[in-house]
């Protein structure tokens, strides 16, 4: 009996000093501090690229029915692989060009940004109203984003990332990945309360700009010597 109240009385503590255990390893707390901010600006990059890719699937599909038509839909999806093909050659022929991470995400992120930031200046312009060449570039632009930011942005992170260690943080990343499709759907959701599609449109292009600079810092602090 005595024995018995001994581990009820040790049981708690032990579960206690295992659940900060648990939470210090997955919160990759005892990594050095800059490789820490490190994964987490790269965490937030991926939260941002897909918490705005899912936010603007909705908007896209609606801007397009409106513009020119549901019944216009099937080809676009036919030609989507026209406009594929040379941006992932593209693609490649920078990634091959530039071998630093910083210069490729300015590269990329850069003109897909300053598209969805020059629609909606045009959307504004037009009080409101949507021309068919803006819808055909808007969904292009969303439809191909896929297919390279998150990629580019993984790429990214294996190059700093060795095998013992991605075991540890890439469930991490993975979480908070799915957070972010949350949040986006919500905000779709929600588009109204964030200023319709002329705000949705200007929260693409400063989501481009929060990953540019997280994947920029996060390859700065990935490369500095440990603290």
């Amino acid at each position: 009996f005595a024995r018995a109240i001994g581990d009820f009385a040790v049981g708690p503590s032990f579960c206690a000093m295992s659940c900060s255990a648990f939470l210090h390893r997955i919160l990759i707390r005892d990594l050095p501090r800059r490789k820490r901010c490190s994964y987490l600006c790269f965490t937030l990059a991926l939260l941002v690229a897909l918490a705005s890719f899912s936010c603007i699937g909705p908007v896209k599909t609606v801007v397009f029915n409106r513009a020119v038509g549901y019944e216009w839909e099937p080809l676009a999806k036919t030609l989507l692989l026209l406009v594929m093909v040379p941006l992932l050659i593209l693609y490649s022929v920078l990634v091959s060009v530039w071998r630093s991470p910083s210069a490729l995400v300015l590269a990329i992120c850069g003109p897909y940004g300053l598209v969805y930031a020059l629609l909606a200046i045009r959307v504004v312009a037009s009080s409101g109203t949507y021309p068919a060449w803006v819808a055909w570039l808007l969904y292009y632009a969303s439809e191909t984003r896929a297919a390279v930011v998150m990629p580019m942005i993984w790429s990214a992170i294996n190059d700093v990332t060795p095998p013992d260690l991605a075991v540890r943080v890439y469930p991490l990343i993975f979480f908070a990945v799915q957070v972010g499709g949350i949040l986006g759907s919500a905000l779709a959701v929600k588009a109204r309360a964030f200023g319709g599609v002329t705000g949705i449109l200007f929260v693409q292009a400063a989501a481009f700009v929060v990953i540019i600079g997280a994947v920029r810092l996060a390859c700065r602090l990935a490369s500095a010597p440990s603290d």
